[in-house]
């Protein structure tokens, strides 16, 4: 890389996420599946299980600054507390969100983008 130029500097910028994104229980708990003030790029892998015997789906609630989204799908029947599905929540550098669930032992996926706030620190102009 050549900088050309009187005061060619190289700045190290480092992205921030600017809120909270939290998984949301069925009892209405919240979880913080990543905190406010994280680097970004971020990955987040969170393995979620039957609340119930004989549940037919998982579903997974995200709530942000911007609300609560949320994402289903179908897993095979099974008791109260088996790992079932995955949830993997990915936000770049540009603050866009990427959820996915997907079912164990299938090919059952479901995925949903979010916008989430971000701010940028480091040395500027």
């Amino acid at each position: 890389m050549t900088l050309v130029g009187e005061a060619a500097t190289l700045r190290r910028v480092t992205v921030l996420l600017d809120e909270t994104l939290s998984l949301v229980l069925p009892s209405g708990e919240l979880v913080p599946l990543v905190e406010r003030g994280a680097a970004l790029p971020i990955r987040k892998l969170e393995t979620l299980s039957t609340a119930r015997d004989q549940q037919p789906s998982i579903s997974a609630t995200l709530e942000g600054a911007s609300g609560r989204s949320r994402v289903e799908v179908e897993v095979t029947r099974a008791p109260r507390g088996v790992a079932m599905a995955s949830l993997l929540v990915t936000i770049d550098e540009n603050g866009e969100a990427r959820v996915e669930l997907r079912a164990r032992g299938s090919f059952a996926y479901a995925t949903l983008g979010l916008a989430t706030r971000t701010r940028r620190t480091g040395p500027f102009r």
